[in-house]
């Protein structure tokens, strides 16, 4: 499909905006916007979207006799084909899509991606190969949304004082203010109507969001990339071992948490009102605390903060491993979220004072070929061990592994 009538029709609403200034909306804002409204549709889901596949699949015994353990090994194969076509997609045709493709044009793809996404989820009850199928365009969500987001982010809302802890903050707490009650709506929607409903609601969001940065942001062209000098200067040089490591620990803890966290949940609560409430109670919880910790961060106590956050990270990843009552499931995820500030604040304002310095589009580029390679890594890994056991919540204790190597970050001199 052409997408001149994009052209004209943003190069008509760019002139609106300069001829009428209180119409006129700061680009940092349209940045906060379209982030906050992609999250409010993605929490209504996110948390069902494992279950949806754990639950689609378990009876299908092409991984194991076990059905809790057959279950969990489709969804870590959605996450790790997932993994799989979005590093290909940056090795081999980043250049070329990022030299073709504006900003705008890539986060309007991206929300295309997604809804077919969504779509295909809908379409693969009872059929595994429809929801494998779905994980390819997730992936190109990725690619076409987090790589140009996170670039914009940093070229949108750094100003002359670099208070990146504020500005991330910020983005944190607008996100989980939000969309707060979104897991808990969404819960109540699934058991009422069920998953198409749930799904549709969140594909008339995910919509809507494109259209704040579509229509506000003057940002075109891409930086031109080149994947062997990514490689080359950054994923092979020793010199960054320790960010890299860093990246691996990140990646390896959100692939444990993705599939089996929600499994867990699905066991012991057995109901989506509850879970949804869990999750919403978690969010709100900790949305004011975030402001409060950008602010230490950007006084030059990330370090401290950072480590604090690590070190309640990998004790509540090991408590995982043991907890089967409900009660247990609550106060963990509770305490899990009130950590997020001192564990994944800190760590993203790092990645982003050390992107601002080192090359903004090649250090995103860098971070996502580490994030997704290693969860490929770990998926087969964790795949292949888990054809020998029926205790699976043994790999909590790998979340625990990957939050102590995502302190490495803090030792980085670069």
């Amino acid at each position: 499909m052409s997408l001149k009538w994009f052209d004209r029709y943003h190069t008509t609403q760019g002139l609106h905006f300069q001829l009428n200034p209180k119409y006129y909306l700061k680009e940092e804002t349209a940045v906060y916007m379209t982030h906050v409204m992609k999250h409010l549709a993605l929490s209504l889901i996110a948390i069902y979207i494992p279950m949806y596949i754990f639950t689609q699949t378990k009876s299908y015994n092409l991984f194991h006799i076990d059905e809790t353990v057959n279950g969990i090994l489709w969804t870590l194969s959605y996450y790790a084909v997932k993994s799989f076509i979005a590093l290909l997609v940056v090795l081999l045709l980043s250049p070329l899509i990022f030299s073709r493709i504006n900003f705008q044009r890539s986060l309007l793809i991206s929300s295309v991606a997604q809804i077919i996404e969504i779509i295909l989820l809908i379409k693969g009850a009872n059929n595994p190969k429809i929801i494998i199928l779905a994980s390819a365009f997730s992936a190109l969500e990725v690619i076409f949304y987090w790589i140009p987001y996170h670039i914009l982010f940093l070229k949108k809302t750094i100003d002359s004082t670099n208070n990146f802890g504020q500005k991330t903050s910020l983005r944190f707490f607008l996100h989980r203010l939000c969309a707060g009650v979104s897991p808990l709506i969404g819960g109540i929607v699934l058991s009422k109507f069920g998953y198409n409903t749930l799904f549709i609601s969140a594909l008339v969001l995910i919509f809507m969001s494109s259209f704040p940065i579509i229509t506000m942001v003057q940002e075109w062209k891409h930086h031109k990339h080149s994947v062997k000098n990514v490689m080359k200067e950054l994923c092979l040089n020793k010199k960054y071992a320790l960010i890299t490591t860093s990246l691996c620990g990140q990646a390896l803890q959100s692939l444990i948490l993705a599939v089996f966290w929600p499994v867990l949940l699905y066991l012991v609560l057995q109901n989506f009102v509850k879970i949804g409430l869990l999750k919403s109670v978690s969010l709100l919880a900790t949305s004011f605390a975030l402001l409060i910790v950008g602010k230490w961060v950007d006084k030059g106590k990330s370090q401290l903060v950072h480590s604090i956050g690590v070190t309640l990270s990998t004790l509540i990843d090991m408590a995982k491993v043991f907890v089967i009552k409900p009660l247990g499931v609550y106060l963990i995820d509770i305490f899990d979220n009130l950590n997020t500030p001192m564990y994944g604040l800190p760590n993203m304002v790092l990645f982003y004072e050390k992107a601002k310095r080192l090359g903004t589009s090649d250090f995103v580029i860098y971070r996502e070929i580490v994030l997704h390679a290693f969860i490929v890594f770990s998926a087969l890994i964790i795949g292949a061990l888990l054809l020998t056991t029926t205790n699976w919540r043994l790999f909590f204790s790998l979340a625990a592994v990957g939050a102590l190597m995502a302190y490495a970050i803090d030792f980085d001199k670069n």
